[in-house]
C-alpha cells in the first residue's frame, strides 16, 4: 500500500506477475486492492514490460461475491493500462 514501494520494480523487465491479494480482514479490502492495482499498473506502464500476468480466482456468472467482484475489478484495472494483461483465473487450482 506504499506507493513508493513499486518504484523498486526494475524498468528493464519483460513481464510482471501481479500476485497481490488482500485478505487482511479489513472491511475495505476491495478498496485497498483497487489502490494497489493502480499503483502497480502505473509503474509497469513506465517499464519495458510487454506483459502483466495476473493470477485471479474463477469468475463466472453474473452474480459474484464481494471477494470475486474485487478480483474482477483488479483484472479490469490491470487491463486498462498500456501494458497487455493476461488473467489466469484458475489460481486456486494452480496454488
Amino acid at each position: 500500500m506504499d506507493p513508493l514501494s513499486v518504484e523498486k520494480i526494475p524498468d528493464d523487465i519483460d513481464a510482471a506477475y501481479y500476485l497481490i491479494h488482500s485478505m487482511s480482514g479489513a472491511a475495505n479490502y476491495d478498496e485497498l486492492e483497487s489502490i494497489s492495482a493502480h499503483y502497480f499498473k502505473n509503474k509497469i506502464n513506465r517499464t519495458k514490460a510487454g506483459q502483466i500476468i495476473y493470477l485471479s480466482g474463477i469468475v463466472s456468472g453474473k452474480s459474484l461475491s464481494r471477494h470475486l467482484s474485487s478480483r474482477k475489478a483488479v483484472e479490469e484495472i490491470l487491463k486498462s493500462g498500456r501494458t497487455p494483461a493476461t488473467t489466469l483465473r484458475a489460481v486456486i487450482i494452480a496454488g
